[in-house]
């Protein structure tokens, strides 16, 4: 299948960053079968999880944000979304700066979070996506949102799909303020915005 083949070959590839996190165009079948094909949604629930993984090999954590030099690289996921399953398959083969992978789901923005990303779904409402940005934005736990605005409202990153491809744009305002230093190719292939 197209799809499995273009993401092992991002992985095995040192083209990663290009494949995975780069504006994907989609094929016109993808559309053409309506957002409600579970195939469709299996598909771009699939890109949005090696997004996430190329995320975290293209940004650099200060130091303390780890336990130990053993200590995991956590991604979390707010609230219910098919992405786990996803997260969790790459986990199983991949790892990050060396660490293993491993994957929570966060039911509570108030709860002690130990990841270093956090993805925030588009069915998450409103009112919890303010209040997880609002939470963290000085902590040091990259936040990636998938609703148009997110990145302005203070989120870190923002991956949006349009009509046949993934848009990204990055804060670098909040880059800074979470300690977070994101690597140059990262940076050329996204819109860059600021705070104001």
């Amino acid at each position: 299948m197209f799809w499995r083949r273009f993401i092992t070959i991002g992985f095995r590839s040192t083209l990663l960053l290009l494949v995975a996190v780069s504006t994907i165009a989609l094929p016109e079948s993808v559309y053409a079968q309506g957002s409600t094909n579970n195939a469709v949604v299996a598909q771009e629930t699939t890109i949005k999880a090696a997004y996430l993984y190329s995320f975290g090999r293209y940004v650099t954590w200060p130091k303390r944000t780890f336990e130990s030099e053993t200590a995991p690289f956590a991604i979390g996921v707010l609230g219910d979304h098919p992405i786990l399953d996803s997260l969790k398959a790459i986990a199983k083969r991949k790892r990050i700066g060396g660490r293993r992978i491993v994957i929570r789901k966060i039911t509570d923005i108030d709860q002690d979070l130990d990841v270093q990303i956090l993805f925030v779904p588009g069915n998450i409402e409103a009112e919890p996506q303010f209040k997880a940005v609002n939470r963290l934005k000085n902590q040091s736990i990259l936040l990636v949102g998938e609703t148009v605005g997110f990145v302005k409202r203070g989120g870190t990153i923002n991956s949006t799909l349009q009509t046949n491809s993934i848009r990204m744009r990055i804060n670098v305002d909040s880059a800074k303020r979470q300690d977070l230093m994101i690597d140059a190719k990262l940076l050329n292939i996204a819109t860059l915005v600021r705070d104001n």
